[in-house]
């Protein structure tokens, strides 16, 4: 067995390296991570998602000179969910990552809009 030398100054503290599959965007945030982990370790089941019919739907627009840059919009709600400034700031966090590793495959915007 080598026995561990650390350099002088070296830091105590332990830093982890994970490494996301391309597919995976779930893991990009501590969220995710977490509940892929438990899952994995069979401490918790996978969510269950469901699609609701709302009483009032929203539709997503886009205008034409945005439809030659983009020609794909997808929107989603998230309903009954109560966003504390640690959830918005964590949604926010995920965002940027999407933004700095996703956007490799032209995925172009990804925004947080309230809709109350």
């Amino acid at each position: 067995m080598y026995a561990c030398c650390r350099a002088e100054g070296a830091s105590e503290t332990v830093i982890y390296k994970v490494e996301v599959p391309a597919n995976r965007y779930d893991l990009l945030c501590m969220e995710g991570l977490v509940m892929g982990l438990l899952i994995f370790q069979q401490k918790c089941s996978a969510p269950v998602f469901r699609r609701v019919i709302p009483d009032n739907m929203l539709e997503v627009y886009t205008r034409p000179a945005t439809a030659d840059v983009r020609p794909f919009v997808i929107g989603a709600v998230l309903r009954g969910i109560t966003m504390t400034p640690d959830r918005y700031q964590s949604f926010i966090d995920l965002q940027v990552v999407c933004h700095l590793f996703v956007d490799v495959i032209n995925v172009s915007m990804l925004r947080f809009h309230s809709v109350l």
